[in-house]
């Protein structure tokens, strides 16, 4: 049950394996052809599938259901996708202090870490100020103690 390379190419591109015709994205990785209804799933579509079918499982039953390496079903744990499920045996290392984390790259504890270090390496010009309206003109803001 593996993922053909053929596969992945016809959604980048945006066609159906079956009749060539325009595959639309409802979402969530299942993708469908406008001329034929024929299903094509992602790779996350896949992962997706099999945990709604079969419940909460390890990456490695994940796999060998899916055809998906445990490699790029960490990556969805990493980005947040999936989520290990609460109770496991198993769960990811947090990338900086190496605790055990459901999902994500850091920990809270490294998390707020790293923004607390961030926070203090940026200066007050560089954060941006998001706008309130799509109005307005172009302005200089003037610096404190300089004209």
């Amino acid at each position: 049950m593996g993922i053909k390379k053929d596969n992945i190419k016809l959604i980048e591109t945006g066609r159906c394996e079956k009749c060539g015709g325009v595959l639309k994205d409802p979402g969530l990785g299942i993708y469908v052809c406008s001329r034929c209804g024929h299903e094509t799933m992602s790779e996350f579509g896949k992962i997706k599938k099999f945990i709604e079918e079969n419940g909460a499982s390890t990456a490695m039953q994940i796999s060998q259901g899916t055809g998906i390496s445990v490699n790029r079903i960490e990556k969805y744990l990493r980005e947040g996708r999936i989520e290990v499920p609460e109770g496991s045996d198993f769960y990811i290392p947090c990338l900086k202090c190496g605790a055990d984390i459901r999902y994500g790259k850091y920990c809270p504890a490294c998390a707020a870490q790293l923004t607390k270090q961030l926070q203090s390496v940026l200066r007050p010009s560089e954060i941006g100020e998001v706008p309130k309206k799509n109005v307005g003109k172009m302005r200089y803001i003037a610096q404190k103690g300089k004209n």
